[in-house]
């Protein structure tokens, strides 16, 4: 009975240590504008220190924990009759609990070929805004090179009741004049730690329509899947993450 017992120890302690988690992987797949576009997509989070998923939706554990981490991304853009692009980005998240701060700092940089023809260009920018309370972020961005228009960001992660939650995204970014303004909207319902599905939607141009899931089938992979319908683009993603 003891070494029974003391083996129940060892897995459930074993369980505990595997929620938490410093980095991860991911790449998806998208595919969009009736077939002539394709994208790809690799990167990875290293958090500067250990998140704890306890009591937190699994994809949401390292915004509610406010973690400090680094980023790096790899993206290639495929289109028909049209310009192929590699992007290679960087970014690092701090946040400042006693003063409510939220700093990002990114830089990217990227490579166009056309009908033989390559060209290249970087900028780098920043992120930066305020955590007021718990699960709340509003920012805005700024990038080198670029004239500032108002544009910001909030995202809000609201507990409910046996493991379910809801967050909140909204968006608003300001064109120059003569442009039209975009407008974004998403919200997703964890009916567990594990499992969330969303809607979407964006309006500049266009409205695009859209709806989004993510499943945690071990508590360190996942995989995602959203489609996004609009008057003149169409597009579907899957992807797939791993924690370690």
């Amino acid at each position: 009975m003891k070494k029974l017992s003391a083996a129940v120890a060892l897995v459930l302690a074993s369980t505990t240590a595997m929620a938490d988690y410093q980095g991860e992987v991911f790449a998806s797949y998208e595919n969009s504008y009736s077939g002539d576009t394709d994208w790809y997509f690799i990167g990875g989070t290293y958090h500067f220190s250990s998140v704890s998923t306890d009591s937190h939706p699994f994809a949401e554990a390292a915004f509610l924990e406010r973690s400090n981490n680094i980023s790096l991304a790899y993206s290639q853009t495929s289109q028909k009759d049209a310009d192929d692009e590699d992007a290679v980005s960087a970014e690092v998240a701090i946040y400042i609990p006693q003063a409510m701060l939220y700093v990002a700092p990114f830089y990217t940089y990227t490579k166009s070929k056309f009908e033989g023809d390559s060209s290249s260009d970087n900028y780098w920018g920043v992120t930066a805004g305020l955590t007021p309370i718990d699960g709340l972020r509003i920012t805005t961005t700024w990038v080198d090179d670029i004239d500032y228009d108002l544009n910001f960001d909030v995202k809000y992660v609201l507990k409910l009741v046996n493991d379910t939650a809801i967050n909140l995204e909204f968006g608003f970014y300001e064109t120059d004049e003569g442009g039209e303004d975009f407008v974004s909207a998403a919200i997703d319902y964890y009916f567990d730690r594990t499992f969330s599905v969303g809607l979407e939607v964006e309006d500049q141009h266009e409205s695009v329509y859209g709806i989004r899931t993510r499943k945690f089938f071990t508590e360190n992979f996942s995989a995602y899947a959203a489609y996004r319908n609009g008057d003149d683009n169409d597009s579907w993603l899957i992807g797939a993450s791993f924690r370690f």
